[in-house]
C-alpha cells in the first residue's frame, strides 16, 4: 500500500500504475504529499504512460492547483511535442 511508503522512489514506482488504484483515493493521497513530491509524482505518472495517467493527473492538478501554484510541469511527449501541465 502506498500509504505505508515514505520513500519518494517507492511512491513514484507505485503511483504510475493508476489502473490498479482507486482514483478517488489517489487524488486524496496527493493531498498528503509535499508540493515537490506531488510534482515529481505527476511527472513520473505522465512520463510512464501519458494516455493512461493523463486524466487522473488533470484531476489531481485541478484539486490541488492552489497549493501547487502556477509552476508548469514540462513533459516531453513521444511525438516530439511538449505537454505543459499547470
Amino acid at each position: 500500500m502506498i500509504a505505508a511508503c515514505l520513500d519518494l522512489y517507492d511512491i513514484k514506482r507505485a503511483v504510475v500504475h493508476t489502473h490498479l488504484l482507486n482514483s478517488e483515493w489517489l487524488v486524496g493521497y496527493f493531498g498528503s504529499l509535499s508540493v515537490e513530491d506531488s510534482l515529481e509524482c505527476l511527472k513520473a505518472m505522465l512520463t510512464a504512460n501519458i494516455r493512461q495517467n493523463l486524466n487522473i493527473c488533470v484531476q489531481i492538478a485541478t484539486k490541488y492547483h492552489e497549493q501547487v501554484g502556477w509552476n508548469p510541469i514540462g513533459i516531453e511527449c513521444p511525438t516530439s511535442r511538449s505537454l505543459v501541465l499547470f
